[in-house]
């Protein structure tokens, strides 16, 4: 499954929280890489967004961050590639997100702007592992 979008700004807190600790040895331990200390804020297209909110809901075993207390929410995960950048889509409670329902964030263990010379209002193409996809739960 493709999901479609545009580059968007972010807020900043992915910076922050993706140098926690905890953070970046459970997504080690999931993904097998250190993230880079940001995100990349994707708003997906009508469509897309329509797929995702489908996937997002029929998907059974999204892999969790799990914080170490109550100062912050269990996020949920997916892994993804942007051209062959593994990543993963990570999913914040509505109630805890400052980004529409329509923006994602990809975490990666780069710089995906830098790394594919990509721009704030550049469209992108965020390939869901085929591994989610052909889940039996979806």
């Amino acid at each position: 499954m493709i999901l479609e979008g545009i580059i968007v700004k972010g807020i900043g807190k992915g910076e922050f929280f993706l140098s926690l600790e905890w953070v970046k040895k459970q997504i080690q331990n999931l993904y097998g890489f250190e993230p880079y200390p940001g995100t990349l804020n994707v708003e997906l297209s009508r469509e897309s967004y329509e797929r995702f909110k489908i996937l997002r809901e029929r998907l059974k075993n999204l892999k969790k961050l799990i914080p170490p207390d109550n100062t912050y929410c269990i996020a949920q995960t997916f892994p993804v590639k942007i051209g062959e950048i593994p990543g993963c889509v990570c999913i914040i409670p509505k109630e805890y997100s400052a980004h529409p329902e329509n923006v994602v964030e990809v975490i990666a263990p780069v710089r995906i702007l830098d790394k594919l010379n990509l721009k704030i209002g550049d469209k992108i193409r965020i390939k869901v592992s085929e591994q989610i996809i052909n889940d039996k739960n979806l």
